[in-house]
């Protein structure tokens, strides 16, 4: 494959991004490096507008699981429900990548943000009307979950591309750690807020306010404000390349091949465990929707803990290190949960396994965003959001199918076990990759 519109991708060097905002003088510009992001006014509104929008967004995926599993019982279904949401990505985030490249990405924003607040809103209002679920049934779930993920196909490329735009590639992997606490927290709070509803007043709830949290990060994105240069590259379209640019670009370069791979692997076999929870959770230790919503902020408490580690380490140079670390971790905490005897003891390792996929993911992201020429990013995080949101469905529906015919332990424990697999082979690929560049810069 060729990419006669694009200039060739080993031999471009990096393009300079527009500084972003002037930082905050005051107390903000005291932060240590481990917020140093919040520097930024704009990433600072980004911050709390976005953290507001996950509390919401775990919120519903909490009671939208939940009923599912109400409505059917079946495995296969809560497989269904997690995958539909993610399976637009794999098909449309190349081209929300060509629209973060091609379009200003803040209004791409404002746009996704809107349309994504209307189906929560219009479920909401619907169990509002229909309490004991004469009418509203899965497939109505499954239909407002599709259309949800086709919009955050588009609005993904364009949320992890804009980062860079707010604080510049010095605070860039720092950022992406931030991101990655606010995910956990509001799983933490989120997973917590929406088991307590569904328990009170009922997963009708959990709709409305994950429809009406999105406007708080429209809000942030109307209240930022950017220099003269970074508005223009904001507004102005990119000249016609080669739409295929973002996989050439991956392939092209082995550490970042490699890199992807391992992203894919774990969002198929890893993220997948997630799927089983509420299944665990009734049929493994016959416990109800508080459990859920326990085991669900236990895990965001450990990612929460590993999002300050990698925010800390944001200038920590040897991130391939981190992503293979964080794994291990996963995979051990993971395997040790499905064994576990009793749900207070399964506690521990949910956390672990929380701590170790954060530091994985975290890791990925920062290592894709570094090295990435910006001509690149907008397709490149096209490519990022095809394989780790767009891959999940995969994953989940796999695990739904093998627990239905085997059982949750045995179906997360195959997954792990390929999973072990494949991080090894990268592992030696990685450290492979690194004596050869070693030997030629020695040679040189």
């Amino acid at each position: 494959m060729t990419t006669q519109n694009d200039p060739s991708v080993e031999s471009a060097t990096v393009e300079e991004v527009p500084p972003p905002a002037e930082q905050t003088q005051g107390f903000w510009s005291t932060m240590p490096r481990m917020f140093s992001s919040l520097r930024h006014r704009n990433y600072r509104l980004f911050f709390g507008g976005h953290a507001l929008s996950m509390v919401g967004a775990w919120a519903q995926r909490i009671a939208l699981s939940w009923l599912v599993w109400k409505l059917t019982g079946s495995k296969v279904w809560l497989g269904y429900i997690n995958a539909i949401g993610p399976l637009p990505m794999t098909f449309l985030s190349f081209f929300g990548g060509i629209v973060a490249e091609r379009a200003d990405r803040r209004r791409i924003l404002y746009v996704t943000q809107s349309l994504m607040s209307v189906g929560p809103l219009a479920i909401a209002l619907a169990l509002a009307f229909d309490r004991e679920m004469e009418y509203v049934n899965e497939w109505h779930l499954l239909i407002v979950a599709g259309l949800h993920g086709i919009v955050q196909a588009f609005d993904v490329p364009a949320r992890q591309a804009f980062v860079v735009n707010m604080v510049g590639r010095k605070d860039i992997a720092n950022a992406v750690a931030l991101n990655s606490s606010v995910f956990n927290v509001s799983r933490m709070v989120g997973s917590g807020l929406g088991a307590g509803l569904i328990a009170l007043v009922g997963a009708a709830a959990c709709f409305a306010i994950n429809g009406l949290t999105y406007f708080a990060l429209i809000a942030a994105l109307l209240l930022m404000r950017f220099p003269a240069a970074t508005e223009a590259q904001l507004r102005r379209a990119s000249v016609p390349r080669h739409p295929f640019g973002g996989f050439y670009y991956v392939w092209s370069h082995k550490a970042v091949r490699a890199t992807m791979v391992l992203l894919a692997s774990t969002s198929i076999l890893g993220w997948s465990f997630l799927t089983l929870l509420p299944a665990f959770v009734d049929h493994v230790y016959h416990r109800e929707a508080g459990t859920f919503g326990v085991f669900m902020s236990v895990f965001g408490a450990g990612a929460f803990i590993g999002a300050l580690i990698m925010a800390y380490l944001g200038y920590y140079r040897k991130r391939q290190r981190l992503v293979l670390i964080g794994t291990v971790i996963f995979i051990a905490a993971v395997a040790t949960f499905t064994v576990a005897p009793t749900w207070s003891v399964a506690l521990a390792p949910l956390f672990f396994a929380g701590l170790g996929l954060l530091i994985a993911m975290a890791g990925i992201n920062s290592l894709i965003q570094l090295v990435v020429n910006d001509r690149f990013r907008g397709r490149v995080m096209g490519v990022y959001a095809t394989l780790f949101g767009g891959m999940m469905p995969v994953g989940s529906l796999l695990a739904g199918f093998m627990a239905e015919r085997l059982s949750s332990p045995v179906a997360v424990q195959i997954n792990i076990a390929v999973l072990a697999v494949v991080t090894a082979a990268v592992a030696v690929y990685w450290r492979r990759l690194g004596l050869t560049e070693a030997a030629r810069s020695a040679s040189a």
